[in-house]
């Protein structure tokens, strides 16, 4: 028995909390597939009817391609899109470790001056 699996592509407005659009897209499709077309829908009618508005561009890590960081710096539009988490020697875990060390080799060396 084969199973489907549905995603939702939700866009909101950040204020009123109201739905600017919704899309529903084939599971197996990633996820940042076809938001620029929604978007192109979107951004240039809010631009027109509130032209003194900032608009702010939220989006989650699986949205992070070039083309919608270009998108964003087209219509000048303010963004925060979640960075991919790096794997291997660089990841998060890796760089806390090693602030952790230095921030025991500074503690050793003031008290070692004390």
């Amino acid at each position: 028995m084969a199973s489907t699996c549905i995603i939702t592509l939700l866009i909101f407005e950040r204020h009123s909390g109201c739905l600017l659009a919704a899309r529903l897209r084939p599971g197996r499709v990633v996820s940042h597939a076809r938001i620029i077309p929604l978007l192109l829908r979107i951004v240039p009618r809010l631009q027109c009817e509130f032209p003194k508005v900032r608009i702010q561009l939220r989006a989650d890590a699986g949205f992070a391609t070039p083309l919608l960081y270009e998108f964003c710096e087209f219509f000048g539009l303010q963004y925060a899109i979640g960075i991919r988490r790096v794997a291997g020697p660089e990841s998060g875990l890796h760089v806390l470790k090693a602030c952790r060390k230095n921030l025991r080799e500074t503690i050793r060396a003031f008290d070692a001056k004390q």
